[in-house]
């Protein structure tokens, strides 16, 4: 026996919500399936790799945890145990910020930076295929759309920290 469920009502505003919502998930998906497969070849997690990335744009300064959970694509709550990850495989090293013995500097290792190198080309090659439906105007217009949508949540991190 199948049980019926009621959806309430909805706009036309809010059932455009709901599908670009579902669109925006789908897509995330399929963006991110190919490049886990690739990760997972390295041995690195997405996480590991979006760390990396984000510690190679830093400088020879690195980064603290704290700095670095607010630059990763996707939020990891444990930043500090995923920097142990790396260090372990040689890939970053941490160290006591000189200003405040309190807080970690994270820097990439030469061979973080080899493999985080190593694998830009694969993962843009796989993102380029994943969008090639498009021209460049129209991936263009997608991303200040999709910029748009950032744009409130980003500043409200900025406000929050």
């Amino acid at each position: 026996m199948q049980i019926a469920t009621q959806r309430p009502l909805l706009s036309l505003e809010q059932i455009a919500a709901e599908a670009v919502f579902v669109s925006l998930m789908r897509l995330t998906n399929n963006l991110t399936a190919g490049t886990e497969t690739l990760f997972k070849e390295h041995g690195l997690t997405p996480a590991q790799y979006n760390t990396l990335r984000v510690l190679r744009d830093a400088g020879p300064q690195g980064m603290s945890c704290q700095q670095i959970s607010h630059a990763l694509i996707q939020r990891d709550p444990d930043v500090t145990r995923l920097a142990d990850r790396l260090e372990e495989r040689g890939l970053v090293t941490k160290n006591r910020a000189e200003h405040d013995r309190r807080v970690v500097m994270v820097r990439p290792t030469p061979e973080g930076l080899k493999l985080v190198d190593e694998l830009d080309w694969p993962t843009i090659h796989h993102l380029e295929e994943q969008v090639n439906s498009l021209d460049l105007k129209e991936k263009q217009q997608l991303l200040s759309l999709l910029n748009k949508l950032l744009a409130p949540r980003k500043q409200n991190e900025c406000c929050q920290n």
